[in-house]
Protein backbone atom coordinates (compact mmCIF):
# COMPACT_ATOMS: atom_id res chain seq x y z
CA UNK A 1 0.00 0.00 0.00
CA UNK A 2 2.80 2.46 0.86
CA UNK A 3 4.70 1.54 -2.30
CA UNK A 4 1.61 2.30 -4.39
CA UNK A 5 1.14 5.70 -2.73
CA UNK A 6 4.82 6.60 -2.99
CA UNK A 7 4.82 5.70 -6.68
CA UNK A 8 1.62 7.69 -7.22
CA UNK A 9 3.35 10.77 -5.77
CA UNK A 10 6.45 10.09 -7.88
CA UNK A 11 4.36 9.67 -11.07
CA UNK A 12 2.50 12.92 -10.41
CA UNK A 13 5.90 14.61 -10.38
CA UNK A 14 7.30 12.91 -13.49
CA UNK A 15 9.46 10.36 -11.65
CA UNK A 16 9.70 6.63 -12.40
CA UNK A 17 8.33 4.04 -9.95
CA UNK A 18 10.48 2.34 -7.32
CA UNK A 19 10.20 -0.89 -5.34
CA UNK A 20 10.39 -0.97 -1.56
CA UNK A 21 12.57 -4.08 -1.75
CA UNK A 22 15.10 -3.39 1.00
CA UNK A 23 13.78 -5.80 3.61
CA UNK A 24 16.16 -4.86 6.43
CA UNK A 25 15.69 -1.13 5.92
CA UNK A 26 11.89 -1.59 5.77
CA UNK A 27 12.21 -3.43 9.09
CA UNK A 28 14.16 -0.49 10.57
CA UNK A 29 11.40 1.85 9.38
CA UNK A 30 8.83 -0.40 11.06
CA UNK A 31 10.79 -0.33 14.32
CA UNK A 32 10.99 3.45 14.09
CA UNK A 33 7.21 3.64 13.66
CA UNK A 34 6.77 1.51 16.78
CA UNK A 35 9.15 3.83 18.65
CA UNK A 36 7.08 6.86 17.60
CA UNK A 37 3.92 5.07 18.80
CA UNK A 38 5.64 4.36 22.12
CA UNK A 39 6.55 8.04 22.68
CA UNK A 40 3.24 9.18 21.15
CA UNK A 41 4.71 11.69 18.73
CA UNK A 42 6.46 12.07 15.41
CA UNK A 43 10.21 12.00 16.10
CA UNK A 44 13.20 11.66 13.79
CA UNK A 45 15.99 9.14 14.18
CA UNK A 46 19.26 10.82 15.24
CA UNK A 47 21.34 11.59 12.14
CA UNK A 48 24.30 9.53 13.34
CA UNK A 49 22.09 6.39 13.29
CA UNK A 50 20.82 6.90 9.73
CA UNK A 51 24.12 6.06 7.99
CA UNK A 52 23.69 8.80 5.40
CA UNK A 53 20.01 8.09 4.73
CA UNK A 54 17.34 10.80 4.73
CA UNK A 55 14.17 10.26 6.74
CA UNK A 56 10.60 11.55 6.54
CA UNK A 57 8.10 10.85 9.31
CA UNK A 58 4.43 11.63 9.78
CA UNK A 59 1.72 11.06 12.37
CA UNK A 60 -2.00 11.32 11.80
CA UNK A 61 -5.33 10.15 13.11
CA UNK A 62 -6.83 6.95 11.74
CA UNK A 63 -9.99 7.55 9.73
CA UNK A 64 -12.29 5.61 7.41
CA UNK A 65 -9.87 2.90 6.29
CA UNK A 66 -6.12 2.18 6.16
CA UNK A 67 -5.72 3.29 2.53
CA UNK A 68 -7.32 6.72 3.05
CA UNK A 69 -5.31 7.25 6.22
CA UNK A 70 -1.99 6.38 4.59
CA UNK A 71 -2.91 8.42 1.52
CA UNK A 72 -3.47 11.48 3.72
CA UNK A 73 -0.15 10.96 5.50
CA UNK A 74 1.90 10.47 2.30
CA UNK A 75 0.10 12.87 -0.06
CA UNK A 76 -0.59 15.64 2.43
CA UNK A 77 1.62 15.51 5.50
CA UNK A 78 4.84 14.23 3.90
CA UNK A 79 4.31 15.81 0.47
CA UNK A 80 3.52 19.22 2.03
CA UNK A 81 7.10 19.45 3.32
CA UNK A 82 9.52 20.15 0.46
CA UNK A 83 12.37 18.42 2.28
CA UNK A 84 10.27 15.31 2.98
CA UNK A 85 8.73 15.28 -0.51
CA UNK A 86 12.21 15.42 -2.05
CA UNK A 87 13.19 12.27 -0.17
CA UNK A 88 10.44 10.40 -2.02
CA UNK A 89 11.03 12.08 -5.36
CA UNK A 90 14.81 12.15 -5.68
CA UNK A 91 16.13 9.04 -3.93
CA UNK A 92 16.36 5.87 -5.99
CA UNK A 93 16.41 3.57 -2.96
CA UNK A 94 13.46 3.87 -0.60
CA UNK A 95 12.21 1.98 2.41
CA UNK A 96 8.95 2.63 4.24
CA UNK A 97 6.65 1.30 6.92
CA UNK A 98 3.66 2.28 9.01
CA UNK A 99 2.24 1.45 12.42
CA UNK A 100 -1.30 1.82 13.78
CA UNK A 101 -1.55 2.56 17.50
CA UNK A 102 -5.18 2.88 18.60
CA UNK A 103 -6.34 5.96 16.67
CA UNK A 104 -2.91 7.19 15.56
CA UNK A 105 -0.98 6.11 12.49
CA UNK A 106 2.77 6.64 12.11
CA UNK A 107 4.70 6.51 8.82
CA UNK A 108 8.45 6.46 8.21
CA UNK A 109 10.08 6.76 4.77
CA UNK A 110 13.85 6.59 4.28
CA UNK A 111 15.79 7.32 1.13
CA UNK A 112 19.38 6.96 -0.01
Amino acid sequence: MLEQLINELRAANGRHPVKLKHILENYYCQQHCHHMAFVGDCVHTPTELLNGKAEACAKGNYFRNPYDTLRMLVMEKIADSEQHRNIILFHENLAAAFCVDYYNVYVTVRGW
